[in-house]
């Protein structure tokens, strides 16, 4: 009987954490602009209630529970809440809401800074934020450093020393690399209006596996993933009416992350049973459709198909290997997210090594224009033209999403391990993708990673899915096969 009453204490908080993510993603798509400062306010309150659940009433729940006689699942998702309310116990009321009216704040001037580049509209709620961040992390605790206690939040364990090492190894095997030939041809260069972009992405995610019962795609400043709940996952995407790629790999980085939130257990919905393991986990999906499949000839192929049958009047004759070459054309570029496979990293350990910077009280906020532009010159031998094409290109500082950008990279080299390990239990893998023949491979994920929940940490879920333990070298191996500098 206790445990269906946590059960059902559980599901009643994944509902109101349900009701949060929708206000949130209509702030980022519909909201009214003068709507902002009572949203704020709304995010707040929920805040307040979801944070008694997690803490006050949930002792009293887990108080009548007696870990030592469960079993299965049951013992895992138990072991799990327990970790989680003492995280959560930590945390006042009051600073749960201040975070949250204030994420909702900034990230309301962080797009009108973006647009109008303008740092100074947006710093003030920046360096506001990165106060309270700190202060999170001095609440959580820490053994080096408080940047630490922020990653723990997306990588379970994860310290700053050792992403530091592998992403410095990376950097050091990659540094400044580019394809040598110069691109004669980019397929993906040509005028469509923004609807009929929308349209075809929105056919296309569908041929992927896209659910469109239970989601929708929209548009927005930055592209993102909103998990409403089990049945209502949202995805968002942008355009550039002159590159159609600018948005359909936006779009299939997205839709990856939804076929993962699509893919979870239906049933203890609230628990860890039926949550996603972490963010390296869920990066890990959205990076491997986006480039281990998405990037390779085979899909290529497919896309070709795609591009002809559903905007038959733009593209008439397509060469695969044009486009595959263009997709994994490696050269420095101002922005992340269009970044290719080699030189994203780079741009993830300028990130990195500022926000770190920035929560342990290295820098000040005032630096960060001029220090990203600086990094920016150093890893990547470019000059950043505008802070928009620069420091607020991305949407995750403006949501408070400090010790985020490191799993973009960690999920890449465990995306790549999966690519690997599934071309080799599938002798005909390139001949299934090539014919949009992707359903061997929901099966696998469904089996192997989207079931486990978040009941098995980041590396047990890699090693029981690939039989091998979380290596950097397959990732390395991963590129080697496909790319010549």
């Amino acid at each position: 009987m206790s445990l269906q009453k946590l059960y059902y204490h559980l599901e009643n908080t994944y509902h109101l954490h349900s009701i949060s993510s929708l206000l949130s993603w209509d702030q980022e798509t519909y909201m009214p602009e003068k709507a902002y400062e009572e949203r704020s306010k709304q995010m707040g309150i929920l805040a307040g209630i979801i944070h008694q659940k997690k803490t006050t009433e949930l002792r009293e729940v887990l108080n009548d529970i007696d870990l030592s006689v469960l079993k299965g699942n049951d013992f895992l998702i138990v072991k799990r809440i327990q970790q989680d309310f003492e995280k959560w116990s930590k945390i006042p009321e009051k600073f749960a809401v201040q975070l949250s009216e204030l994420t909702s704040q900034a990230q309301f001037y962080w797009d009108k800074a973006k647009k109008n580049n303008d740092f100074d509209l947006f710093s003030p709620y920046l360096e506001k934020l990165i106060n309270l961040k700190i202060q999170e992390a001095n609440y959580l605790g820490y053994e080096d450093c408080p940047y630490d206690a922020l990653l723990d939040d997306y990588e379970k364990g994860l310290k700053s020393k050792d992403f530091e090492n592998i992403i410095q190894s990376f950097v050091k095997e990659f540094y400044q690399k580019k394809s040598k030939n110069p691109l004669k041809n980019n397929p993906f260069f040509i005028n469509i209006p923004a609807l009929e972009q929308i349209e075809f992405a929105n056919r296309f995610i569908k041929d992927l596996g896209f659910d469109f019962t239970r989601g929708r795609q929209d548009l927005s400043s930055h592209p993102f993933s909103n998990a409403i709940s089990i049945h209502d996952v949202r995805i968002t995407t942008r355009v550039k009416e002159n590159d159609l790629q600018y948005m359909l790999y936006s779009t299939i980085h997205e839709t990856g992350h939804a076929l993962y939130e699509l893919g979870l257990n239906t049933e203890l919905i609230g628990t860890p049973y039926s949550e996603t393991c972490s963010l390296t986990i869920h990066e890990s999906q959205s990076r491997f459709w986006e480039n281990n499949i998405g990037r390779s000839l085979a899909f290529c192929k497919f896309l070709a198909q795609k591009l002809k049958e559903y905007l038959p009047k733009y593209f008439h004759e397509l060469n695969p290997d044009e486009i595959f070459l263009v997709l994994n054309y490696v050269q420095p570029s101002f922005i992340r997210t269009e970044a290719d496979e080699v030189t994203y990293h780079l741009h993830i350990a300028i990130r990195f090594e500022l926000e770190k910077a920035l929560i342990n009280q290295e820098i000040k906020v005032n630096d960060l224009p001029h220090l990203w532009n600086e990094k920016v010159h150093d890893y990547l031998g470019i000059t950043i033209p505008s802070d928009s094409l620069g420091v607020l290109q991305d949407v995750h500082w403006s949501a408070g999403l400090f010790g985020y950008f490191p799993t973009y990279s960690l999920g890449s080299f465990y995306a790549a391990q999966m690519y690997l390990h599934l071309k080799s239990l599938f002798p005909n893998f390139d001949s299934e993708i090539e014919n949009g023949n992707f359903e061997f491979i929901h099966q696998w994920l469904k089996k192997n990673i989207y079931s486990k929940g978040r009941l098995y940490n980041s590396n047990e879920i890699l090693e029981q899915a690939t039989g091998k333990p979380y290596n950097t070298n397959a990732f390395k191996q991963y590129i080697d096969s496909k790319i010549v500098f």
